[in-house]
């Protein structure tokens, strides 16, 4: 992919420059480039959490992400989340640190995802609430924060409490996770969870409108709870939604409030249907990412489970007959180390964070099925086990 020589200018047609992946153990972490094209190693440790390249106040905790969508200006953005608070801004040709940008406003306020809007906006959302709010500016939590991208200040933000209007809820926040543009707004997928996570509302899907900054629609999905992975197909207009349920309820309630919903964008009114349970034959929660492989298969993390050791499966759906079937077992419970699809080269890659040996494991897609074809080791010389991946 090419960049233009001005990073506040988006190129015509975005293309991927490469793929990053963060390295983490939840203590230190570490971000590696991979060739796209050669699809190998290129560069390990850009950035990590024992840099000290000009300009960075606040070293990398352990608990960083990318955003879902990447930023098509000519930045790798990284969140450094609880309790930093923090975007880092690299360029994403030299790899160096351009800003860091605290978005705490006074607490730890871990920012969950960014999503770029244009030259000079974006959006953060900010998944604590501020216990005691009023010190500074733009200090509520949980909500959307605007920045400028190019000032790197805070303009802004969307209070997104307004949504809990029933007296059930009032104990709820609404923990905004992803964020995605699509059918001209921005559609939010909320956690919905109360301060000490053991209390969960319904499935909660919020529509902004990035002209004047106001939720515009909310969907609430009663089947399901604690919602996070977006992805969106343009074909055919539908907004893809997975639910995790509630990891504090039993087994049995977590699968029950579990599974993939899609949401049809056509129309001025979304309409949603539940295409997957977790209280399937599998008996697996779904996981936190969703990605489209083609228009007629969505790729799904199924969780394991730490007690009867089972691993983590990435699955596809066939969207036309509903099938479902294993790509790629993790090698423990909770370690499918995030995956990518790349439609240009029909490729997906998957993380493995297996502590002893921690790779990326490479799918071919091309002939319709998926073949595994190598792995790639992310980061050789920390050892650190790949936990996202994703396209700068």
């Amino acid at each position: 992919g090419t960049r233009s020589e001005n990073d506040s200018e988006k190129t015509e047609e975005y293309t991927p420059h490469g793929i990053a992946v963060i390295g983490s153990d939840y203590l230190s972490s570490s971000v590696s480039i991979i060739d796209r094209h050669k699809k190998a190693l290129s560069r390990e440790g850009i950035i990590h959490s024992g840099s000290a390249s000009p300009g960075l106040s606040i070293a990398l905790s352990g608990d960083i992400v990318f955003p879902l969508t990447p930023d098509e200006y000519g930045d790798i953005v990284i969140i450094d989340r609880y309790p930093n608070s923090v975007l880092n801004f690299l360029d994403a040709n030299s790899f160096k640190l351009k800003k860091q940008l605290p978005v705490s406003t006074g607490f730890a306020s871990n920012p969950h995802d960014y999503l770029r809007l244009s030259t000079e906006k974006a959006y953060v959302t900010r998944y604590e609430k501020n216990p005691t709010p009023g010190d500074e500016e733009f200090d509520g939590g949980d909500d959307i924060l605007i920045i400028n991208p190019q000032s790197f200040a805070i303009s802004g933000r969307i209070d997104l409490s307004m949504v809990i209007a029933d007296d059930t809820a009032q104990d709820l926040h609404v923990r905004p996770d992803r964020m995605i543009a699509a059918a001209e707004k921005v559609w939010v997928s909320c956690n919905f969870l109360n301060g000490d996570f053991n209390k969960g509302g319904k499935g909660l899907l919020l529509a902004i409108d990035p002209q004047n900054d106001e939720i515009i629609q909310s969907i609430e999905i009663n089947e399901m709870s604690n919602c996070s992975g977006l992805t969106f197909n343009e074909e055919n207009m539908t907004l893809y939604v997975s639910c995790s349920g509630m990891f504090s309820s039993d087994s049995y309630g977590q699968l029950e409030k579990s599974g993939i919903v899609a949401v049809d964008l056509s129309n001025a009114e979304p309409t949603y249907k539940i295409i997957a349970h977790a209280d399937d034959e599998e008996k697996r929660p779904y996981g936190f990412e969703l990605a489209l492989a083609g228009s007629n298969t969505l790729l799904a993390v199924r969780f394991g489970d730490m007690d009867s050791d089972k691993k983590d499966q990435l699955t596809a759906i066939d969207l036309g007959d509903n099938s479902h079937s294993v790509i790629h077992s993790a090698s423990t419970p909770f370690g499918l180390g995030g995956f990518l699809y790349d439609r240009d080269s029909h490729t997906l890659y998957i993380g493995d964070a297996d502590l002893n040996e921690p790779l990326i494991y490479l799918y071919d897609f091309s002939g319709g099925e998926f073949t595994a074809t190598g792995t790639i080791s992310s980061h050789p010389q920390s050892g650190l086990p790949p936990r996202h991946i994703a396209f700068f």
